[in-house]
């Protein structure tokens, strides 16, 4: 388990007080900035009446040109508080005076007695309840004879001691006191010495807690004016750029509603183009689908032997259809087989002699690879190349014998030769679906 140092725990310490001073000094220097009755929670000594009991004299003073001037006294003759309430009454009356203006108590010097003392710096946040407990080993007092007040005069974080302006006052002083302005209608809201006053110093307050005057919650006309319009001015500062965004988003409508009609005239053209695009795929993808007709005459014309004659082709879809006589049947199958185009052919009827010697009628059907027939971009352009130039010819030239017509020339002899013959067409004249017209020899 780790262990912590003592040196580590000294220098938390010391960060800690530190970083309380600096709080307490930073607050202080703030605080010094506002009014006295403001730092207080109380009202200005400069701005209130000084009211005085000493020695049966009642008397008033006014701070003037710097100075406290006494404005007017009288003499608290013995008798009842009827008696002293119309004293002090007279006595305020001859000042111009009102009983609801603020009034302190000020106490004689001679009543009161100040020390200062050391605490160490730990005792700063209980400061009141330490006095409280020690004021016996300060002043020859208990604690239950007087009232303490105590001002921070200084703070020593190196030796970590705080040094305290403490003073006492008898407690029978103060409330006689209090109880005979009371009477006249009076009521103070401190209880100072009037050594003791000076500007932006809060002075030593030993009117006790019960005594003082409530702050009051109401608020003049004015300042509930000032209230009213901060509150308008807030909920205007709230308000305002909400109706601006609207004025904007009003504005902003028609732009809006061109744009949509704009849209929807893009989405109505862009229909119109994937309509059409899908109408000229469709015929696209038909082509692709239906296998060409020249491509696969051209297979079969290389495909088939020079003895056999095709007299009928039909190409549904992918089937393919052929009739005609051949001198051997049989290798018609494996021929179409090995083919590239053709696969899966079979004979859809008996085989029966052909109208030529020694030669087979047959009927056949295959399978037609339609991604087979169509042709490569090299070999398009391979097939562009080999194409020889055509001679411009001032007659139409004549249509050129193919191939493999002048190959299967005998068999078309021989079927001249013999006119009950019908005549037979070669694969590669042969038209797509209909018979073939006659060989020439």
């Amino acid at each position: 388990m780790a262990t912590t140092s003592p040196r580590s725990v000294d220098i938390r310490q010391t960060l800690s007080v530190q970083w309380r001073v600096f709080l307490n000094w930073w607050g202080a220097e703030l605080a010094a900035l506002l009014p006295t009755s403001w730092r207080s929670g109380e009202i200005d000594p400069f701005e209130a009446c000084l009211s005085s009991v000493d020695e049966g004299v009642f008397s008033v003073r006014r701070h003037q040109g710097g100075r406290w001037v006494e404005v007017a006294r009288k003499s608290l003759e013995a008798g009842d508080s009827r008696t002293q309430q119309q004293a002090i009454h007279a006595v305020l009356k001859a000042a111009h005076l009102r009983p609801d203006q603020p009034y302190l108590l000020a106490l004689p010097p001679r009543q009161v007695l100040r020390k200062e003392i050391a605490l160490p710096l730990a005792a700063e946040e209980n400061l009141r309840a330490v006095l409280q407990y020690e004021i016996d080993r300060y002043t020859p007092f208990r604690a239950d004879q007087v009232y303490v007040d105590y001002r921070v005069l200084h703070k020593d974080a190196a030796l970590g001691k705080i040094t305290l302006l403490v003073g006492v006052v008898p407690r029978g002083v103060v409330d006689q006191a209090v109880q005979t302005l009371r009477q006249g209608g009076l009521k103070p809201a401190a209880a100072v010495t009037l050594d003791d006053l000076s500007p932006n110093v809060a002075p030593l307050n030993f009117l006790p807690d019960a005594a003082r005057p409530k702050r009051s919650l109401r608020l003049s006309k004015a300042n509930m004016a000032l209230l009213a319009l901060v509150a308008v001015l807030g909920v205007a500062a709230i308000l305002f750029p909400i109706w601006i965004k609207r004025e904007a988003s009003i504005q902003l409508i028609p732009v809006v509603e061109q744009a949509d009609r704009a849209t929807q005239k893009v989405e109505q053209l862009r229909d119109r183009v994937q309509a059409v695009q899908q109408t000229y795929n469709l015929l696209s993808e038909k082509k692709r689908i239906q296998p060409s007709a020249i491509l696969l005459l051209d297979e079969l014309t290389h495909l088939l032997p020079k003895d056999t004659w095709v007299q009928q082709l039909n190409l549904n879809g992918n089937t393919l259809q052929i009739q005609g006589d051949t001198g051997s049947a049989s290798k018609l199958i494996g021929l179409i087989e090995n083919s590239r185009v053709l696969s899966g052919a079979s004979f859809t009827a008996p085989l029966t002699k052909g109208a030529g010697e020694n030669t087979e009628h047959f009927q056949l059907s295959a399978q037609v690879d339609t991604a087979s027939l169509v042709p490569t971009q090299a070999q398009v352009l391979a097939a562009v190349k080999a194409a020889p130039p055509q001679p411009v010819a001032s007659q139409p030239a004549k249509p050129a014998v193919p191939a493999s017509a002048a190959a299967s020339a005998p068999v078309s002899a021989a079927s001249a030769a013999n006119p009950a013959n019908p005549a037979k067409v070669p694969a590669a004249s042969a038209p797509k679906s209909a018979p073939s017209a006659p060989k020439t020899p």
